[in-house]
Parts: C-alpha cells; structure tokens; sequence
C-alpha cells in the first residue's frame, strides 16, 4: 500500500513537471515577456502606440489561449513508471507533442514583436533591433 503511494506521489509530481514543460511558454497575464516590457520601457512610446500593443497583446495572447493542447500527455511516463519497461518511441511522442506546443506559442510571440515594429517610429525600430541583438535566445 505504501508502495502504491509512492508511486502515485511520484507519477504526480512527474506529470506536473511534465505538465510545465509544455506550458512553459503560455502567456502570463501579469508578465508578457522581458522584451515587450523593454519595449514599453525603453522606446519612449507616444500613449497611440501605448494603445496599439495592448490591442496587439491582447491578440496575441488570446491566439496563445486557442493552441490546441489536446494531444499533451504524460501517460507514455506513467506507463513506464508503473511497468518498469521505458517505451523510448512512445516517450518522444509525447515529448514531440509538447515541442509542438512549444513551437506554436513561440511563432505567436515572435509575430507579436513584429507587428509591435510595425507601430514604431524608424529610430524606435533601430532600437528593437539592437535591443532583439542583445536578447538571450
């Protein structure tokens, strides 16, 4: 019995850890990311444009919202973990399935930052450029 808890504990904490993989990169209401806050920070921003990224931001982040994460699963690891038998293809399925997930907020966001240049000024466009240089990838 206590076996059997322990195990449960275990595959719980796992597919939360597995959970947050694929959800790492879904948007924060509170913190849209280092490089939009750095936008609004550091681009002296007129309040029209001010305004237009909140529009963008709210477009982004409700594309975000409609990612399909349907497929995500951690059953591959549970199966593992309660047979003692790893399933190499069935794992990196669902690892690919995350990646997918991944791939697909990281596309909206990068959109998002272009569409942030199409409201700025030639000189604040120069800026995000330098400033998209420095960013850790």
């Amino acid at each position: 019995m206590k076996i059997t808890h322990s195990l449960s504990a275990i595959t719980l904490s796992l597919s939360l850890v597995f959970a947050g993989t694929a959800m790492a990169q879904a948007p924060d209401p509170v913190n849209h990311g280092s490089i939009e806050e750095m936008i609004v920070k550091t681009l002296e921003l007129t309040p029209d444009q001010v305004s237009k990224i909140k529009t963008i931001r709210a477009e982004s982040d409700q594309q975000i919202a409609g990612i399909d994460k349907s497929k995500l699963s951690n059953q591959a690891l549970q199966d593992a973990i309660k047979h003692g038998k790893w399933d190499d293809m069935a794992i990196r399925g669902e690892l690919a399935e995350v990646g997918k997930v991944q791939q697909e907020v990281r596309y909206y966001r990068t959109k998002k930052i272009y569409e942030i240049s199409k409201v700025l000024t030639p000189e604040q466009k120069v800026k995000l450029t330098e400033m998209l240089d420095s960013a850790p990838h």
